[in-house]
């Protein structure tokens, strides 16, 4: 069974930073920017591969979500999906 183990690293900032350690998987930062923007970025032998960056509208109506960064096969990836209710 894979496990995945949230790690808190508290600093000066006010920025909440967790690390994702999962099974089979890369390690992963999670970063809570403010009440309604987050991001997640990925990492492969030290180097980042994607970053993930999802935003809520104030109203909470609309979600954006951005992926950028280079895939397995290493080409380029830069994708905005955007959802409303």
């Amino acid at each position: 069974m894979d496990c995945i183990i949230f790690r808190t690293c508290r600093g000066a900032s006010a920025v909440q930073t967790m690390q994702l350690l999962h099974g089979g998987f890369h390690p992963a930062l999670f970063v809570k920017i403010d009440d309604y923007a987050t991001e997640i970025i990925s990492k492969t032998d030290g180097k980042v591969t994607t970053t993930n960056r999802t935003v809520y509208s104030r109203d909470g109506k609309t979600r954006t979500r951005t992926f950028q960064g280079t895939n397995a096969q290493g080409i380029k990836i830069n994708n905005t999906v955007v959802s409303e209710k």
